[in-house]
């Protein structure tokens, strides 16, 4: 999967595109390829040099630890919605969801919710709504 990273006070045109190779482990649940975390943590630690201190350095290497460390499974129905989901033993699950719809409505929710449910799957938090960081394009 290539995932374009945008940080915030760097212009738009200047992304940075990561890789993360998901290998199958046979159970329908998958893992990251461990070869690629050290070019992963660079390009994170790159998009944010024009603002990072040493704290921030350090809690990205942390965040690519849980994102090499967790494991993930995929869920779509083709037409409205993909879902990511990451499997961390210690932090629980986080749901990232892509909607057809730049502003989902109730039901485009529901549906997820219930796809969840069915599935035993909840999220470790409450759902979050972003507009930003995507390029619809």
């Amino acid at each position: 999967m290539n995932a374009t990273m945008y940080a915030q006070g760097r212009p738009v045109e200047k992304h940075l595109d990561v890789y993360l190779h998901f290998i199958p482990n046979e159970d329908g649940i998958y893992s990251v390829n461990q070869a690629h975390k050290s070019a992963y943590a660079s390009r994170v630690k790159e998009s944010i040099t024009h603002k990072a201190d040493e704290e921030m350095l350090k809690a990205a290497d942390v965040v690519a630890d849980i994102i090499f460390s967790a494991k993930y499974f995929f869920v779509t129905n083709y037409k409205t919605y993909f879902i990511v989901a990451q499997c961390d033993p210690e932090e629980g699950m986080a749901i990232f969801v892509k909607n057809r719809r730049v502003r989902p409505n109730g039901q485009d929710i529901l549906n997820v919710w219930n796809l969840l449910i069915e599935n035993e799957e909840i999220p470790r938090e409450d759902m979050v709504f972003k507009q930003t960081c995507i390029n619809r394009n």
